[in-house]
């Protein structure tokens, strides 16, 4: 199955992490709201709930107060919902280009997770993708095992 990529702007200014699509809730519920960007207040918050994706290397968010904006251009990562998944962010500069990393601390050592690079724009970004699952349920219903696709399907 091939998947499509969004592209998602991580951004220090929004309070809540906004997706323009339904593929990553897994619970939404209907709202209405405003958001206000440069330009001024724009109706585009059509719900809000739990999502889930990953970035390209693997790093994982599961939000609990994400927005629904199926109008928006772009997804935006808020910062706030970066460091409450416990990850942190730097700046660095490799030759003539900045990055925003994201990064945890393992046994008091800093990791990399994610390196985000530039738009033309100057725009930081990176891409998200859905975490796709099979939920396979054994002879007695009470015993189920979670399968992730790379893994394959039980014999």
């Amino acid at each position: 199955m091939d998947h499509v990529k969004d592209i998602c702007i991580p951004d220090s200014g929004t309070t809540h992490t906004i997706l323009k699509s339904k593929k990553y809730f897994t619970k939404i519920f209907s709202t209405k709201g405003v958001i206000n960007t440069i330009s001024g207040p724009a109706d585009l918050i059509e719900g809000t709930g739990n999502a889930m994706f990953m970035l390209p290397n693997g790093t994982k968010f599961v939000i609990n107060n994400a927005l629904y904006s199926p109008k928006s251009k772009r997804n935006f990562l808020s910062f706030n919902d970066i460091y409450s998944q416990g990850y942190d962010t730097e700046t660095t500069t490799e030759g003539n280009m900045k990055y925003i990393n994201i990064t945890t601390n393992i046994l008091g050592k800093k990791k990399i997770l994610e390196k985000l690079p530039k738009l033309p724009s100057g725009l930081h970004y990176t891409y998200t993708n859905e975490i796709e699952c099979n939920l396979v349920v054994k002879e007695d219903p009470k015993t189920m095992t979670l399968w992730h696709d790379r893994l394959g399907h039980p014999g």
